[in-house]
C-alpha cells in the first residue's frame, strides 16, 4: 500500500490507517524508520528542543506560533511540555522553525 499523506486522506479507512499506523506517521513526518517512541525522546525533551530551535531561529514565541498557524497560548504550552502535540502539530512546528520533526523529537 502506498503511503498516505495526511493532507490527501479522503476516506475513513485512510484516517484509521493514519491514526493507528505509527510507522506511516513517522514516514509522513520524516522521522527515521524503525525508531521507537522511547528512542524519540521524552515530552520534556521535545519542549526543550522546540524552545531551543525557536531561539536558534531568532523567533519570538508569538512569531513562531504565527508561522505554525497556532495560538500563542498553545505554543507556550508546547514549550512548557504540556500537552503532548499531535503528529501533525509537530510537523507544523518543525516547518515553522525550518527544522525536521526528527530534530524536535531527538535529544
Amino acid at each position: 500500500m502506498p503511503p498516505i499523506s495526511p493532507c490527501k486522506m479522503t476516506t475513513c479507512e485512510d484516517f484509521v490507517i493514519w491514526k493507528f499506523d505509527p510507522e506511516l506517521r513517522r514516514f509522513a513526518l520524516g522521522i527515521e524508520p524503525g525508531r521507537t517512541d522511547a528512542a524519540a525522546g521524552t515530552l520534556e525533551q521535545l519542549a526543550r528542543n522546540i524552545a531551543a530551535c525557536r531561539m536558534a531561529a531568532g523567533l519570538t514565541q508569538s512569531k513562531a506560533a504565527e508561522r505554525a498557524r497556532i495560538g500563542i497560548g498553545e505554543w507556550e504550552h508546547y514549550e512548557a511540555g504540556t500537552p503532548e502535540p499531535k503528529a501533525l502539530r509537530i510537523k507544523a512546528i518543525a516547518v515553522a522553525l525550518s527544522v525536521t520533526a526528527d530534530r524536535l523529537l531527538t535529544a
